[in-house]
This record gives C-alpha cells, structure tokens and sequence, in this order.
C-alpha cells in the first residue's frame, strides 16, 4: 500500500489542522497591535515633509515588541501541540529576539545599530520561519502561512542591509508593516486552524 494512499495514517496526519492554533492568534495579534502602533504612534510633525521619531523611541518600541515576542515563543516551546523540531526552532527564534531586543534596548540612539539589530533579526528570524515551514509543510493545513511570513521577514532584511541609513522612522515604520502582514496571516490561520480542531 502507497504511504500517501487515501485514508493512510500518514496523509491524515499531513492534512490534520494546526493544533497550537492559540500560539499563532497570540503571535498574530501582538503583530497587529504593533504595527498599528506604529502607524500611529505620535511623530515630531515640526517639518511636515519630514516627519521623524526620537531614536531611542524607536529602540523602546521595536524592543518591546521583540520582548512581547519572545514571551510568546517560549510557550510555543512548551506547547504539547508543537513538533519536536518546531520547538528548537522556536527555542532559537526567541534566544535571537531577545538578544536582539537587549541590543536596541541597551545602544540606543545609533542609527547604524539600529539598522543592523532590525536587520539581522528579521534575517534570521525569517530563516528560521522557512525551516519552521519546511517542519511543518507536510503535516499541517495553512503551513503557507510560515512560508509567507518568512519571505516577509527576508524582504526586511534586505531593505535594511542594503538601503543605507533610512532613518529611524523609515526602520520603524517597515517592521511594523511586515509585523501587521505577517500577524493578519497568524490571526486568520489560528481562526481557521480553531475552527478545523473543533470540528473535526
């Protein structure tokens, strides 16, 4: 018999919801709520055509979010629900979110740093939401999810690596704009993820 025949234990368990659904709704809103901060989060409007944020703001807002991140991915760690695999990787996104946040926390008020930190926690976080999607790819429905959220992630990675000394606003502004895409995706798979687990 083929493993992936009809009704096989193996193509159950690629096709079975995703069962920490209330990790991904937790993860999805802290990154709606953050980026609708920082839409509208109070900027100096003294020049209107040049509208900016104190840097050390900024670090205190994007540090805070990672924080509120790292809280969250500690109980993905934990979550009976998680994979083995997806628990190491969620173990070593939150071990970089924190440092990362330390960093912003710790040396604020450099823009360089600024960019630097962002960029090389959304490289690697975006990394490692690709090897969480290749976990969970063929086990899980809506694991696109993880695959999209890693793209968004890299996209930021490569503006603030390679578009020199943006400002601070403009660092703010785009991972709050990857945080609320990638948190609408979290939101709508954990509902639809809930909603598969209660029914089926």
């Amino acid at each position: 018999m083929s493993k992936t025949e009809p009704g096989s234990p193996t193509q159950r368990t690629a096709a079975g919801p995703i069962r920490f659904y209330q990790i991904l709704l937790c993860r999805g809103v802290l990154g709606v709520i953050f980026g609708v901060a920082t839409i509208f989060w109070p900027r100096d409007d003294s020049n209107p055509l040049d509208l900016e944020m104190p840097m050390g703001i900024v670090d205190g807002v994007i540090g805070c979010y990672l924080l509120a991140t790292v809280v969250l991915l500690g109980w993905q760690s934990r979550h009976p629900g998680v994979a083995p695999r997806l628990r190491v990787f969620a173990i070593i996104q939150a071990v970089v979110a924190l440092l990362a946040a330390i960093g912003l926390l710790t040396f604020t008020g450099d823009q360089q740093t600024l960019q630097l930190v962002v960029g090389a926690w959304a490289l690697l976080n975006g990394l490692l939401e690709m090897f969480s999607w290749l976990e969970v790819r063929g086990r899980y429905r809506g694991a696109q999810d993880f695959v999209v959220t890693a793209g968004l992630f890299l996209v930021l990675a490569a503006v603030l690596f390679f578009v020199p000394r943006i400002g601070a606003l403009s660092v703010l502004g785009l991972t709050g704009a990857v945080a609320l895409m990638s948190g609408v995706l979290f939101v709508l798979g954990g509902l639809t993820a809930r909603r598969l687990v209660r029914t089926g």
